[in-house]
């Protein structure tokens, strides 16, 4: 047997001269992810907290709190990952019984398709759970071993750059106020639901710093936001209960609106579409594009289902919602509609003081069991003229209208940080989801299929948030009952911001969320402030810094985010003393000469999308 090494230098070995096509690609089966919501969300959270994770177990042991090596349970959750990440989600039986005699399904081939479905989403679970295990021995390690009272509050950093945000931390003391331990700087709060929530400023990369209660002073609770309407220093948005959903967005900055009042879906609304047999069917053949001939697969059609002339396309929106104000929030309420297949859902928008984003998320409630094909969206449109479409990838930025090669997925997408749609002037808005990725532009996607521009390509500037769909006809999960929740986090941007701050950057900000633990008072070790691994630029993850899996020493990998190239510096921690730096690829292979470590600094090229590995001596 011959590897893929061997296979490519057999065919340069002939020195053939071969057409390069260059274009985007995205995957036509990408639907199937939305199958498992929580799973799904799951995998969105644990990716970005292993490597934070890994990174902070290494940094204490430098910062001599030496830590249980964590090598095996790391090796342990990424495979789970890559597990959860395969393709085939279950075993591929189908069930061929719609409407009222859903019921009627045999109830053992039932319970093994559900126990198929529940052992692939036990690999993201397990992959959560040796994360969340790492994640709280470093805290607690944190707690034990800074010097400084018992009930301080220790904020921690898991990006590679100083950065500032929200932090809220249960409290059963009514605390006003807290003194920022390292410039004395008295930080005011608010307290509400047992949380005292509050601004960290310039918290140090992959690093902490300290906050003492101040004394003798008691908080009252903050005052919730009156009428219809939420506010801060950013924005001004206004509720419209009617329709679940947000009637106006106004960024004070600008004094522009940004919600399209015309547009047949609402800024926040839940949409529920339930498609036909037909659909289903024509959406299979397309596909296919005549390589089956009359055949239609039956993994991808909904064989045995009621026909349209029964059961019509049925497309409904959430309405009749009530408002409930809070603090620096609002929730909009909608009831169920059982008789026509509609979930109760829950939206709830967040002003933060101090930021400059908007917060959405959507809950789904009591979702019925059901096998009927369906998708379940969060609708975002907005109000910009001659929208210019971005979908940010992990490996870079694809304009849906150009980039996109013929008989490759142009109605649903995979992103990584978000999408961004700007105007001809270059201001746009960016859309950044926290749990779930998958989104389609202009047109709700699920059940269709465009072989190439001439038959689709975006033109609204609406975005479509894919919260749910059982598109699949095999190996994947065909229901999903039950109550989840999906996060959004929306900004805007001008000409005048640097390239990593239009998306990358308060998207990895976004995603790697400030983390807070409160200490025992014990500690002598740690000061009340320390910086860890930092990088000269933002945009940067660190996505390894831990024990070599491949070898011996440690192991350093970043990852630029946000296509901007050039040089950087890597700051170590002093303490560390590495001297050199041999350059490696992803499989742990040299690729370059010894670079020197010169005060704590390493200094190389890295190109904008691509990571670079170093092992650390």
């Amino acid at each position: 047997m011959g590897t893929m090494d061997d296979f490519v230098a057999s065919i340069l070995a002939d020195k053939p001269e071969l057409p390069v096509v260059r274009g985007e690609m995205p995957d036509s089966w990408i639907h199937g992810i939305m199958c498992d919501p929580k799973g799904i969300q799951t995998s969105r959270t644990v990716h970005p907290q292993l490597a934070a994770s890994e990174a902070l177990n290494t940094q204490l042991g430098i910062w001599g709190v030496p830590q249980p090596s964590v090598a095996n349970d790391v090796a342990r959750a990424y495979e789970n990952i890559l597990l959860y990440g395969e393709h085939t989600w279950g075993i591929s039986p189908n069930i061929k019984q719609y409407g009222d005699d859903f019921s009627n399904a045999d109830p053992e081939l039932v319970a093994r398709l559900e126990a198929s479905w529940e052992d692939k989403t036990d690999y993201i679970r397990t992959a959560a759970n040796i994360t969340s295990t790492i994640s709280n021995a470093n805290l607690k390690a944190l707690a034990e071993n800074v010097n400084t009272v018992q009930g301080d509050i220790i904020v921690y950093n898991p990006l590679p750059w100083t950065r500032s945000g929200v932090v809220a931390v249960e409290s059963k003391n009514d605390v006003f106020s807290l003194i920022d331990n390292s410039d004395g700087e008295e930080i005011f709060g608010k307290w509400s639901d047992s949380q005292f929530v509050f601004f960290a400023k310039n918290v140090p990369a992959c690093g902490y710093k300290t906050y003492t209660h101040k004394a003798n002073t008691k908080c009252e609770p903050g005052p919730s936001q009156a009428g219809n309407s939420l506010e801060n220093e950013f924005f001004k948005i206004i509720l419209d209960p009617s329709t679940g959903s947000i009637a106006s967005l106004i960024d004070k900055r600008s004094g522009r609106e940004w919600v399209d009042s015309s547009a047949t879906h609402k800024l926040g609304q839940y949409h529920n579409e339930r498609f036909t047999f037909e659909q289903t069917l024509n959406y299979t053949m397309t596909y296919q594009m005549d390589r089956a001939k009359d055949w239609p697969h039956p993994g991808m059609h909904k064989g045995g289902m009621i026909s349209e002339k029964q059961v019509p396309y049925r497309a409904a929106s959430c309405a009749k919602g009530i408002v409930r104000m809070g603090l620096n929030s609002a929730t909009i309420e909608c009831p169920a509609d059982p008789t026509n297949h509609m979930p109760a859902t829950v939206l709830k928008i967040t002003l933060d003081d101090h930021q400059p984003y908007i917060d959405l998320e959507l809950t789904i409630q009591n979702k019925e069991k059901d096998n009927w094909p369906e998708a379940d969206w969060l609708c975002l449109p907005f109000k910009v003229a001659t929208p210019q479409f971005h979908v940010h990838r992990q490996l870079g930025v694809m304009n849906p209208v150009t980039d996109i090669l013929p008989g490759a997925n142009r109605d649903l997408f995979s992103v990584g940080h978000g999408v961004t749609i700007t105007d001809a002037g270059g201001a746009g808005i960016a859309v950044c989801p926290l749990d779930h990725p998958l989104v389609s532009l202009d047109r709700p996607g699920c059940w269709k299929f465009s072989k190439d521009a001439t038959e689709f390509t975006p033109k609204e500037p609406v975005v479509y948030l894919n919260l749910y769909n059982n598109q699949w006809n095999t190996n994947f999960r065909y229901w999903y009952p039950g109550t989840w929740s999906s996060r959004v986090r929306l900004w805007t941007f001008d000409t005048k911001m640097p390239t990593d701050a239009v998306i990358a950057t308060p998207a990895l900000e976004a995603r790697n969320p400030l983390m807070v633990t409160t200490a025992t008072g014990i500690g002598k070790t740690l000061p009340a402030k320390q910086t860890g691994v930092s990088v000269s630029r933002k945009g940067i993850l660190l996505t390894a810094f831990g024990p070599n899996p491949d070898g011996d020493d440690t192991l350093l990998r970043v990852w630029e985010q946000a296509g901007v190239s050039g040089k950087l510096t890597v700051t170590l921690p002093v303490s560390a003393k590495f001297s050199t730096a041999m350059p490696v690829n992803l499989r742990g292979e040299k690729v370059g000469e010894l670079l020197e470590i010169k005060d704590s600094q390493l200094t190389f090229d890295l190109n904008g999308y691509a990571p670079a590995s170093f092992i650390l001596k």
